[in-house]
């Protein structure tokens, strides 16, 4: 597989030339750049800078590294962006007591890691899933009066 280094698309070209994904080799693997965990991170890095709060959903089966993948994701976006964030893990009582946890937490960029929120459907009562719900669109507004960037990462169990 050959490797490309330039993927602009030269000015008259006809769209079946269009841009070819760049290639590089991992480990002497060939893979197309992109699919690789740093830019991933990068692109992320980007979407979270021009809104306020970026959502990040992992799904997979129990045991599969869903909560293992997050902190990694969390860990090398406040590695590689510009910006600080505060790596913050919430468990099931953290979700249920949602407001409390939301009044704990400082003014400041978070990365928040929504760890298994399956149990929401089977075990929370609607107030709370609104509660969580609505404070997700609005968590960047915390108190101390000014806007935070906030990234969300909710992770779902999965067995079908």
């Amino acid at each position: 597989m050959p490797i490309i280094t330039n993927t602009k698309k030269p000015i008259g070209t006809k769209d079946s030339d269009r841009i070819k994904p760049v290639v590089t080799k991992w480990k002497g693997i060939p893979m197309v750049r992109k699919h690789s965990f740093l830019a991933t991170i990068r692109e992320v890095i980007n979407f979270s800078a021009e809104i306020d709060v970026c959502r990040i959903g992992l799904i997979g089966s129990m045991h599969s590294g869903k909560s293992t993948l997050s902190q990694s994701i969390a860990h090398a976006i406040h590695k590689h962006a510009d910006l600080q964030y505060k790596i913050k893990i919430l468990y099931k009582d953290d979700l249920l007591n949602f407001e409390k946890t939301l009044l704990a937490l400082e003014p400041v960029n978070y990365i928040l890691i929504f760890d298994d929120v399956s149990f929401m459907g089977a075990t929370a009562n609607k107030k709370q899933i609104e509660m969580v719900k609505s404070a997700v669109t609005t968590i960047r507004h915390l108190d101390g009066g000014r806007d935070v960037k906030v990234i969300v990462m909710m992770n779902y169990h999965y067995s079908m």
